[in-house]
């Protein structure tokens, strides 16, 4: 029998309310027993984009239906603020497309996403998610730092974990918190640099969101002319080589905010979500502020 979405949510709120996915020994008795029960796929309201449905797997996606609106609050918020009708996204790791339609939904039929992903899994969900959303283009490679062909980490535990990085450390941290006994698969990618996709395409981008597990110090060392000469917005998920990429950034004129779009000291951390700002544009938010 189908997994019913309503009945789903209402169990997640009622276990949310509880703070059962805090305690160590449900997770280890619930997590087992949700993958053989509700591995299949469901198709459940998108919590931030009126109206609009997405279809994911009951089980490898249940962060989104289970935390809901409440999956990073704080990131969600920031980016309704930074980005606005009209303008040119690229979303670098678009998984199976829940906050692709996030940023679709706030440039409008006037603006455009680019959503690189190339895992085939998540691309089934993402196709299917994202067919006849105007202004989302799919583009079936992974950001580098060179273009060309490289070897790519997939998973099926939550999809999330795919990465150019080999042994890539929270996957292993994903793997024993869900107890359950996965293994990355190697496969072949097209690469691109983002200063390369920006030239060929010949587009200004106006903001830059990068979540890929690890390569994120990969993708900015390839960006190099495009936060030169464009000075986009950006959103990067930090999980390794936290300096480079701090270093990188900060050489590149940009300050770095927390998920809440706070300016982020020096040498502080507040979590991987880190926003980074043109100078001169986090100078006007703290004039406005």
């Amino acid at each position: 029998m189908p997994a019913r979405p309503k009945l789903v949510q209402r169990i997640a709120a009622y276990a949310r309310a509880r703070k059962w996915h805090r305690q160590k020994w449900l997770r280890h008795l619930g997590i087992p027993l949700l993958k053989a029960v509700a591995e299949r796929d469901i198709t459940i309201t998108h919590h931030w984009v009126p109206g609009r449905r997405i279809r994911l797997n009951a089980f490898r996606h249940k962060g989104y239906w289970f935390h809901g609106n409440r999956r990073e609050p704080g990131v969600m918020a920031s980016l309704a603020e930074l980005v606005g009708p009209g303008d040119t996204v690229i979303d670098v790791g678009g998984h199976i497309g829940y906050v692709s339609l996030y940023l679709a939904h706030l440039v409008g039929p006037t603006g455009h996403v680019f959503v690189f992903e190339p895992s085939p899994d998540n691309l089934r969900y993402l196709t299917v998610n994202t067919k006849a959303v105007a202004p989302i283009e799919i583009v079936r490679k992974a950001v580098s730092d060179s273009n060309g062909h490289a070897q790519f980490f997939t998973e099926n535990l939550t999809g999330q974990n795919s990465t150019l990085i080999e042994n890539y450390a929270h996957f292993d941290e994903t793997r024993r918190s869900a107890q359950i006994d996965e293994t990355y698969q190697a496969m072949e990618v097209e690469t691109t640099t983002l200063d390369a996709f920006v030239a060929e395409r010949g587009i200004t981008p106006d903001f830059i969101k990068i979540d890929i597990e690890g390569a994120e110090a990969l993708a900015v060392r390839g960006m190099g002319a495009v936060l030169a000469s464009h000075h986009p917005k950006l959103m990067v998920e930090i999980t390794r080589e936290e300096d480079e990429v701090m270093s990188l950034l900060r050489e590149a004129g940009y300050a770095a905010c927390d998920s809440r779009l706070r300016p982020l000291p020096e040498g502080a951390s507040t979590g991987p979500n880190r926003f980074f700002l043109p100078d001169e544009a986090q100078s006007g938010r703290r004039a406005s502020g």
